[in-house]
């Protein structure tokens, strides 16, 4: 009866999201499919394996990427496929699939995209894309049970709680208009942020002349600790020759310290001031599977005392201030980042010393 319920559940929110997304994208596939007219079907393309699907799932390293046909990758999706990624039920871990098609055939929604997502609440079509990843040996069984766990608990406490999350974080830099400093007008990558403790703030549209929003895909969560965009999604250690070699603190730590990192013990730092120069960032790992960062930035909305809190950037998406239940970052230890369940601990990093790529 349960399992029941919660299939209806999944086939409710689903349709709701499905018809938000296709609200938006409407108008676009009518367009496109004037000037389709030479497509044909997908699941008749000849060969195989002409389909990439993308598992949108990391922070540290580029998401696990696999190929499949354009009719098995049909078949696997069923009617979950969307032309717009739609809001994940977390800040952290599992998104969804990512559907790259060839661009001269058509799905049977008759929507003319080369780009397909498929969302975490599709749970059938997300297993059976997880599980064939896994047997192709693409996703770990980390990777492979972590999907399993995120797309089986539409109604936990803790699915509602990252549901309200999203409500609150999904769009934090909607609205802002602000203008970049003339010195951003013509910027490349590598930018370098301020090496000072208090001009570390939690501002990305203006951040490294708002790289981490402009170049959001390129830039990771350790260049965003680091204050660094270098547009290389950059990895500890290899900017000095030398990268990280296991998911595990002591490599990702060592790797980080080679490229200038300096390692400051399991401590909270103050809360009420920073260092001499540079600022603080924390490590987390999720176990043998992916490493991920965050930056201890100024508040400038100092409150008894306390002129620091946290922020961080999953991967390619946006950069945030809160963890996965909503809660702003006061102290990483107890910060809710699962599945990067491990914290490490702290290091120091000055922006115009490190060597990061």
């Amino acid at each position: 009866m349960f399992y029941h319920a919660c299939a209806r559940f999944e086939a409710v929110l689903l349709g709701v999201l499905l018809a938000i997304s296709n609200r938006h994208s409407a108008t676009a596939a009518e367009s496109l499919a004037a000037t389709h007219d030479d497509t044909i079907p997908c699941a008749d393309l000849p060969g195989s394996e002409n389909v990439v699907v993308i598992t949108r799932v990391f922070s540290g390293t580029q998401d696990p990427t696999f190929k499949l046909s354009a009719a098995e990758a049909l078949a696997m999706s069923g009617t979950a496929l969307t032309t717009e990624p739609l809001p994940s039920t977390y800040l952290m871990g599992f998104r969804g699939f990512e559907l790259h098609f060839p661009a001269n055939c058509s799905t049977s929604q008759q929507q003319w995209s080369s780009k397909f997502f498929v969302h975490p609440i599709s749970r059938h079509s997300s297993l059976t894309l997880a599980k064939s990843a896994s047997n192709r040996g693409y996703l770990s069984s980390s990777v492979t049970q972590h999907i399993l766990e995120r797309t089986g608990c539409l109604e936990s406490a803790l699915c509602v709680a990252g549901r309200n999350t999203v409500s609150r974080a999904s769009s934090p830099h909607a609205g802002r208009t602000d203008v970049l400093r003339t010195s951003c007008k013509h910027a490349r990558a590598p930018i370098v942020g301020p090496d000072a403790w208090n001009q570390t703030l939690y501002d990305p549209t203006q951040d490294d002349c708002g790289f981490f929003v402009a170049h959001q895909s390129e830039n990771n969560c350790y260049n965003y600790a680091n204050n660094v965009a270098t547009d290389s999604f950059a990895q500890p250690g290899r900017g000095t020759g030398h990268k990280w070699e296991e998911n595990t603190c002591e490599s990702v730590k060592d790797a980080a310290a080679r490229d200038g990192l300096k390692w400051m013990g399991s401590d909270l730092p103050s809360l009420s001031e920073g260092p001499a120069d540079g600022h603080y960032v924390a490590l987390y790992i999720w176990p043998n599977t992916n490493f991920h960062w965050a930056r201890m930035d100024y508040d400038v909305k100092t409150v008894a005392g306390r002129a620091m809190r946290w922020s961080h950037k999953p991967g390619g998406t946006e950069v945030r201030d809160v963890d996965n239940d909503g809660k702003a970052i006061l102290d990483p230890s107890t910060a809710n980042l699962s599945p990067w369940s491990q914290f490490c601990g702290y290091m120091k990093s000055v922006p115009s010393h490190v060597k990061i790529n």
